[in-house]
Order: structure tokens, then sequence, then C-alpha cells
């Protein structure tokens, strides 16, 4: 750790399997284990007997009983955690049985974990010299297996007592608790009591974490009571660092934060059963849960938040802290409430007050990691907090308008507008190309056996979504290539012109492709060794025949959902149209035929589309704007505009309305409805180039609709 690079955390490896994964769900084995009964009990037995196809049918039994959170939880500590996961190795479907009872009995083992009175009965045993050995250690046992992190601070008064031989008895303790204790020590390094931080700062020279590490040296570096620099300098000698620096320090700091940033399962355990942001207030430890997707961000953002309060001028670590920010913006969504997920919108707040320079930072940073979702939202704090009037490009904005995730380019067209720039150039294309999204996810199926693939194209099509499909590896390479915004890949496991191994490492190593799910199709006779290659890498499997109804609604978890997707991709539409109908004329007549192109979509699309086409008054328009008019099923609003838009092509061509139009006009009038279609159709006669006499006879027809009710007031 000498040169700052983050190793992986003590005691936990980056490649467990998948059993060991699922059993750290509920943390580690417990010291006793009741008999199991019922089906269990007949599993097991069947399992122990080698009948593992019976086996996984009682085991279907017990979670189709829908067992609450506390008898899952005691069902699955009634047995040997090895014995789970050797049933757990027997098939994938073996695997994702057991899961789902390892799920349902998460809320018992976090409610177990937090138990206050238990967790302080085990740590007074733990530190009580006057009980037997064999009882300290039990209590010590049940703290790391059934309370982890939660135990510490349950322990800090003792760890910060004037009594030495007691804070040597509770370090020990937190040394048997391992990198569970390492988070909270940490935190506790911020109360200020020089025992307690001493006492910290040895528990985690002992568990020799890389997560402690830029703590323990800046301890070592800055602390100003000799009791705790000595700790800290002894901490770090037995974590292998001889001497600390400053800039090695800083080293450290940045190589954490960026490791969290990313998720890195060196310092990220990805199977935990918890997730909690832990700090400190009034001298205690408070521990909040917080969403899985995002609790490597708020890591992220404890480290660097240290980092910009030591040195506010570090721009690698304020780039990063609004990186982490816009991140976890992105998570919350839209989240309302008062859940966890509902505070990070104020994420957002704080990642705009870190101003103009360091957003644009964060966009090219995203754009260069490949986050397009971070990208896009820092586009959209950057837009929010520019000034239009001192724009000057190139900048962020206008390089995250050739970007090559079509969310970043939209963000970027419609930042760039929303500043009154629109002048600057690809704006208007890339508003053009925001108006033609599909409102339905892409899937393209690679596959060489024409039967499948056309079965599997017809009948995602038939479901919502735009499927097509490519006879082979080197032709789908070529379209991803070419066209790389598929929503979802689906390729043959056993394709003759080329292997899946290199469609999958080229789709991989493509920043444009690099996060597309990935669904293997492979015969019955392939499945356990496609499993075996692609687990890591695919993210679902579909055995032949294709049958839609056993593997559509898998794919349809990989991708948004599509009423999500459409009421997403209307939403951007709808916000190109209005920007386009702000535009100057010249600038946005190039957008026409996008515009055209809306008008049998939404209304809170073709509207603004139908306004701005009006602007514009490109004749080419007429005949779609026409049918827009004379479509009955339209609403009322939809048609008092393209009556509108008609009426100002017209205008805009110098000549007399045609005949269709003045009847049609006419005849809406007669036709009659409420009084602002009814405005909107006298906005359209008015404007109309007519003669006079065709002019007083559509004014006659509009008067003949409009009832003017005159009260008498009788008092």
């Amino acid at each position: 750790m000498n040169n700052g690079r983050i190793q992986p955390m003590t005691k936990r490896g980056s490649r467990w399997t998948l059993a060991l994964a699922l059993l750290c769900l509920v943390g580690l084995a417990p010291l006793g284990y009741a008999q199991p009964s019922g089906a269990l009990a007949t599993a097991v037995d069947l399992h122990e007997r080698g009948k593992d196809v019976e086996a996984l049918a009682k085991l279907k039994e017990v979670v189709n009983s829908d067992p609450s959170s506390e008898t899952a939880w005691a069902l699955i500590n009634s047995i040997d955690m090895t014995l789970w996961a050797r049933m757990m190795t027997r098939s994938g479907e073996h695997a994702a049985v057991i899961k789902t009872l390892f799920n349902a009995s998460m809320p018992a083992a976090r409610a177990k974990a937090r138990d206050a009175a238990a967790i302080k009965g085990h740590v007074a045993t733990a530190g009580d010299e006057s009980a037997s050995w064999a009882d300290r250690s039990k209590a010590m046992t049940a703290l790391a297996a059934d309370h982890g992190e939660y135990a510490v601070p349950h322990m800090l008064e003792q760890l910060g007592s004037d009594d030495s031989a007691r804070r040597a008895a509770y370090i020990n303790i937190c040394r048997r608790l391992g990198t569970q204790a390492v988070l909270p020590l940490v935190q506790a390094l911020e109360i200020k009591n020089p025992n307690l931080q001493a006492s910290a700062l040895t528990a985690l020279g002992l568990i020799k974490d890389a997560r402690s590490t830029p703590y323990v040296a800046g301890f070592a570096l800055g602390a100003e009571n000799n009791v705790v620099r000595d700790a800290a300098r002894q901490a770090l000698v037995g974590m292998g660092i001889t001497e600390a620096s400053p800039q090695a320090t800083g080293g450290l700091f940045s190589n954490l934060a960026e490791a969290y940033y990313r998720r890195d399962t060196a310092v990220v355990d990805p199977f935990r059963s918890t997730y909690v942001a832990w700090s400190q207030a009034d001298g205690k430890l408070v521990a909040r849960e917080v969403p899985r997707d995002i609790y490597h961000l708020k890591l992220a953002e404890e480290v660097l938040y240290d980092m910009v309060n030591w040195d506010a001028n570090q721009m690698h670590a304020q780039v990063l802290l609004g990186s982490v920010l816009v991140a976890q913006q992105v998570a919350a969504n839209g989240a309302a409430g008062d859940g966890p997920e509902a505070a990070l919108n104020h994420a957002g707040e704080m990642a705009a007050s870190m101003g103009t320079e360091i957003m644009g930072y964060v966009v090219r940073k995203a754009l260069t990691d490949g986050r397009p979702a971070v990208a896009a939202g820092a586009v959209r704090v950057l837009g929010s907090i520019s000034d239009g009037r001192n724009f000057q490009a190139p900048n962020a904005l206008t390089d995250a308008l050739g970007a090559p995730y079509k969310s970043v380019r939209f963000s970027a067209a419609l930042a760039i507008a929303g500043l009154r720039q629109p002048g600057q150039p690809g704006v208007v294309s890339v508003l053009t190309e925001a108006l033609g999204q599909d409102a339905v996810r892409s899937v393209v199926v690679i596959d060489d056996n024409a039967d499948t693939r056309n079965q599997i194209v017809a009948d995602l099509n038939a479901r919502g979504y735009f499927a097509y499909g490519v006879a082979g590896g080197a032709i789908g390479l070529a379209r991803l290539r070419d066209y790389p915004i598929e929503d979802l890949v689906i390729m043959r496991y056993n394709m003759g012109d080329a292997t899946v191994a290199e469609v999958m490492k080229t789709i991989r190593a493509d920043a444009r492709t690099a996060d597309t799910p990935v669904a293997i199709l492979c015969d019955p006779s392939d499945r356990e060794a496609a499993e075996n290659a692609y687990a890591e890498k695919a993210q679902a499997f579909i055995t032949t025949p294709p049958t839609a109804d056993a593997y559509e609604p898998g794919l349809r978890a990989l991708v948004k959902d599509l009423d999500d997707a459409r009421a997403e991709a209307t939403a951007i539409a709808s916000q190109a149209a209005r920007s386009l109908l702000w535009m100057p004329p010249t600038l946005s007549a190039p957008a026409v035929n996008g515009l055209v192109g809306t008008l049998k979509g939404h209304d809170s699309v073709r509207t603004p589309a139908l306004r701005a086409l009006g602007r514009i008054a490109d004749p080419s328009a007429s005949n779609a704007i026409m049918a827009v008019f004379m479509d009955g099923t339209a609403s009322e609003t939809v048609r008092g505009h393209a009556a509108v838009a008609l009426a100002s092509i017209a205008r805009a061509s110098g000549g007399q309305a045609s005949a269709d139009l003045v009847t049609a006009l006419h005849g809406a009038i007669v036709g009659g409805g409420g009084a602002d279609y009814l405005d909107q159709l006298g906005r359209a006669c008015g404007m109309l180039p007519v003669d006079s006499a065709t002019r007083t006879k559509l004014l006659n027809a509009l008067r003949s609709k409009i009832n003017v009710d005159t009260e008498t007031d009788d008092g």
C-alpha cells in the first residue's frame, strides 16, 4: 500500500462464489442450529441422499408457502450454512429458489442485527474479565455473526475509557469483528476523545483494511495529541506502511474515493445484508440505511467531503465530488415522500452549488468514464446554472452535443436551447433527433437459425418492442457499430460464423454498448455450458424452443418498462418541440420533417409541434397538418392549433388560401365546439388570405355558433 493503491478488503475476496454471496445476505453462521422441520427437513434428507430433483421440489414447497421474514430467518438458521452452500451449487434453479428464501429473511435479519438489547448483553459479557473465556469468546462470536458493525456504537464508552486494560479488551473485540467494524471506527475518529481515537486507530491497525488507511495516515501526520499520533503511527506500521507524507496520504484518499465511485469490490462488499452510512453527532455514532444502489456513492461522498474540507483547492476531489452528487441525483430519479431515495434529490442542489467550472469538468469526466447517465445529469445541472449572456463555445455543453449517448446529446441540446443559444451548430439536428425517439425499446436478435430468430423478433414486436434480426455475429457487430443504441442484444450461444465470445468482447469494449444487457439463446443441451461461460457477462438465458411467455418477463426486467420508456420518450420529444417552437424560423426550419413525424403522437408533443410548424410556415407540412385538422378523434386543442398552423402557412405563401382549406375551416366552424376551439378557429379565419366575400361567409358561420347570454339583475 506504499504506492497509494487500493488493496482488497481483509477477509473479503472479490471473486466469491454465488453460494457464499447468498450466505452473506444473513451474515455468518450462528452458534447453534435447531433441527429443521417439515418440507425443509425432507429437502435436506433428499439432498443428502443425492435426490436433487426431489429436494428442489421440496425447497419450492417451502418458498411457495410464503413464509414470514421471521419464519424464513428461522428456517435458514435451522441448518448449517455449508449445507445451504452445497444445495445452492446443485443447479441454477436451486440457487434461485434458495435466494428467494434468503431475500425473504432480510427484514428479520436486519432487525436482529440492530437489536440493541442483545448487543449490549454480548458486549458486556465479551468485555467481562471475570467471565470464563468460553463465555467471552462465545459473546464475541455472536457479535461478529449476528450484529457486525452495529456492535461498534455500543463499545465507544469502553474504547474511550481511562482504564487501559478495559480499552485493550474492547480493541480485541473490534479486531474479532474484522472488516465489519471498519466504517463505524473510521467515523469514531471524529469524536474528540483521545483515548477513543487511539483505541480506534489501534483496532484499525490490527484489522488492516484499505478503507481505513488514508484516515490512519492522516492522524499519523496531523494529530495534535501525542498519544493519538503515536497510535496512528504504530497502526500504519502494522498495516505495512513505514512512513506517511502529505502527498502519499492525499493519494490514498483519492484512490479510495475513486474506488468507491467505481463500486470496486475490493472496497465495496457486494454481498452485504444491510447498507448503512455511518456518521457521528454529539459524540455518538449514527447509522442510516441508504438504498443499495447508492451505497458506494455515499461512501465516496464521505471521503470526498473530508478531502475538500482539508484542501478546497483539490480540483480532482471537487470534480469527483460533483460526479458523486450528480450520480446520486440520477439514482433518486424524482423519488418523493420520506424514504431514503427522496433525500437524494437534494444531491442535485449540492451539485449545482459547486458552480459551472466544476460541473463542466464533471460532464467531461463522465463522458471519458463512459457514464452516460451521470453525464446527462451533469449537463442538466450545468445548463440550470449557466448564463446565456456569457455563453462561449466550445464548452462542456457543446462537447456533450457530440456525445455517443443519445441521452447526453438530448440533454445538451435542450440545455443550450434553454440558454437561448439555438444557433450553436448541432442543436437543431439533435432536437430533431429527439423528436423521433421511439417510445418502445429496441432489441437486436443475432441468430444464424432463421426459425428461432424470426420467432423471437415476431414475439417481441407483438409485445411492444422494436425488434429486428440479423443472421450472424459479423452482421450483428456491424449493425451495433453503426447504430449503437440498442437496449438489448439477444444472441445464440453456438453461432457458426462468429463465436458469442467475440461478439460479447466487442460489445463490452465499446463505451457506447458496454452496459447494454445481453441475453444468451441456447439449446437445452448447451444451457449449463452457456451459464458456466457467461454467468458474469450475460444478464439472461433463453432456452430453445423460445417461448415468449417464459422469456419475455425476464427480458422486460433488463430494459425499462415500456410504459416508463414511453413516458420518458414523450417527455423528451415534448421538450424538443417546445424548444423548436420559440426559435427563429430560419433556425428551426431544418426540423420540419421531424416535427411532421410527431403529428401522430402524443398531444403533449404534437401541440407544440403544430405551433412550431405554423411559425416555420413550410408548405410541405400542409398535408400532414390537414390530416390532423380533419381527424375527428383528435382533441379540440390539437385541431385548433392545426387550423391556426394551416392559416399561417397559407398566409406566408403570398396567395389565396386553397378552396379545400376554406371548406375544411367552414365545416369545422359549422360543426361547433368549445369556446377555446372556436377562439382558435376565429384566429385562423383572421389569418387566412381570402377575399371579402369568403371572409364574410366564415364570419357569419362563426357568429351563428357564438351564443351571448345576457343575464338581467332583478335586484
